[in-house]
């Protein structure tokens, strides 16, 4: 009964250290599959956006202008402080 009890252990053991050398080993695969999907999927959307047509316009701001004059119309109460220029 002993000597039943103990290969049962051993066996159940050594399953459980090569199981679980499996299931990481999978898992890492897994991730590694999902790391390179959206590495691919980031290459295309750069190359989508490289490629612009002829005539397309890409408009870049300065977020010191635009964080200026929210601290501007913030600070000044009730009304927004606007430059205008005079039309003749």
């Amino acid at each position: 009964m002993f000597k039943f009890l103990l290969i049962s252990f051993v066996i159940i053991f050594v399953l459980s250290r090569i199981g679980g050398f499996l299931f990481r080993s999978l898992f890492w695969m897994l991730g590694m599959r999902a790391v390179e999907k959206q590495m691919r999927h980031q290459e295309q959307n750069q190359r989508k956006q490289s490629r612009r047509n002829e005539g397309d316009i890409s408009v870049d701001y300065e977020r010191s202008q635009t964080s200026q004059r929210n601290k501007r119309s913030s600070q000044s109460g009730d009304y927004i402080d606007i430059d205008y220029e005079e039309v003749k």
